[in-house]
């Protein structure tokens, strides 16, 4: 067996695939729900103001 496929900084193809598809996933979602979003893109990155207290609370504690 060949040992597996690694670029100089020892990262594995694999893994580095597997960012890139997350990444790809996460931009994609987010172009889907900005240009499908009702109220417009400004609406949509302040979440419609419809935000839960708790959930607010976690966000600005993380």
């Amino acid at each position: 067996m060949e040992p597996a496929l690694e670029l100089q900084n020892g990262v594995s193809g694999w893994a580095l695939f597997g960012f890139l598809l997350y990444l790809a996933g996460i931009i994609g979602i987010g172009i889907y729900a900005s240009r499908f979003s009702s109220q417009g893109i400004s609406n949509y990155f302040i979440g419609g103001r419809k935000i839960n207290r708790f959930v607010m609370a976690l966000s600005a504690v993380v």
